[in-house]
């Protein structure tokens, strides 16, 4: 019976666990408690010629932004000038100061990866890069 119990009892906390995790992941997206890292918010649009992304990065400077291209993924990570918290929102994580961004987003299509362009201008980094040309208007004579 004993043994019967402490099963039990692992099964239950096993099963807590994973409902935690999975709460913490549907009402937390925003943040990682763990890594300190905030998600910015973020932008991807599609045009004719190129995607367009565009991420809000407060308190960070352009060269503490490192962007990283692998599997149509662009990672995009940011350590902040200070840390902060969110103690005058009265928030669960009021405790946890964050230090960095971190945004990892799917991008679509096949783009030109060599032609790439990045600007940082107040606060708002703009990622453009260009479709690979998979259509050839043709000049009939």
């Amino acid at each position: 019976m004993l043994k019967r119990r402490k099963s039990l009892t692992s099964e239950f906390d096993a099963l807590e666990k994973e409902i935690e995790s999975t709460f913490e992941d549907a009402f937390n997206p925003m943040w990682d408690n763990k890594s300190r890292r905030l998600e910015p918010l973020a932008h991807l649009r599609e045009t004719e010629d190129k995607v367009i992304v565009t991420v809000d990065l407060p308190l960070v400077k352009k060269e503490d932004i490192q962007l990283n291209l692998a599997n149509d993924v662009l990672e995009v990570e940011a350590t902040m000038q200070r840390s902060i918290r969110f103690e005058k929102w009265g928030t669960v994580q009021r405790q946890t100061e964050f230090e960095s961004f971190y945004k990892a987003m799917k991008l679509p299509g096949q783009l030109n990866i060599d032609k790439i362009k990045a600007t940082f201008t107040n606060g708002i980094l703009t990622i453009e890069i260009p479709n690979k040309a998979t259509k050839f208007k043709i000049v009939v004579k």
